[in-house]
């Protein structure tokens, strides 16, 4: 399943015209695009930005209103202050919208694993996110998949053949058979401990040929003194 992309919801930012004046609890970001002649440089609410954010994700097209000039836009980097976590600048993609773009779309796991836990099997995600292509209207803001869906038997592997694409849109840098997810069976308790006991004897017998190498060692030498 996806989730098709709301283009209703508004960023306002301010076109920086003096880096003195800049506001230091604002983020910082630049748009850039085809429609858009030279970079244009801005600045916004970190709170304003996290309702919408928060709302529709990274792959969504929403309105940014620079000043009055609105462009349509997706998220294309965003970069964080590795000294508090929090965002610092972002990169705003401004799409053409009846022309294809490039989009990174990430998937939301969904379901209950239970009955995979019970019969001692482990759930591997494989891809977390796809990069897609399609008109910027036809963007997914996620694509679901539903793991209740796979089990430890025939039906153990959910792929990207399996996700429901809307219309318009291509999946780029997958084949078709590509995993997403996939269930296995785990290491059992039993298993796990042999293994541990393994280990343990092989440390025993490291540890005696290291003894023995030391003793052969000391009476090669006390022969040596002797002579």
């Amino acid at each position: 399943m996806y989730n098709a992309t709301i283009m209703t919801e508004v960023l306002n930012a301010k076109k920086i015209e003096n880096k003195k004046l800049i506001d230091n609890s604002h983020i910082r970001g630049i748009v850039y695009g085809k429609k858009v002649k030279e970079n244009v440089k801005v600045e916004f609410s970190p709170q304003d930005f996290s309702k919408i954010y928060d709302e529709i994700g990274q792959s969504s097209v929403f309105e940014l209103d620079v000043d009055g000039k609105k462009y349509d836009v997706l998220i294309r980097e965003i970069q964080y202050d590795h000294r508090t976590d929090k965002i610092h600048h972002i990169d705003f993609y401004a799409v053409v919208n009846d022309e294809v773009t490039d989009a990174t779309v990430a998937i939301e796991f969904v379901g209950d694993t239970d009955n995979i836990a019970k019969a001692g099997g482990v759930v591997n995600t494989v891809i977390s996110e796809i990069t897609i292509k399609a008109l910027p209207k036809n963007i997914p803001s996620e694509f679901t998949v539903d793991l209740s869906n796979i089990d430890l038997e025939s039906n153990n592997t959910i792929r990207i053949s399996d996700l429901d694409l809307p219309e318009g849109v291509e999946i780029i840098g997958h084949d078709q058979e590509d995993a997403i997810v996939s269930a296995t069976m785990g290491v059992s308790a039993a298993d796990a401990e042999e293994a541990a006991n393994d280990k343990d004897v092989s440390e025993v017998l490291a540890e005696e040929e290291t003894e023995e190498d030391d003793k052969k060692e000391e009476e090669n030498s006390e022969k040596k003194e002797e002579k």
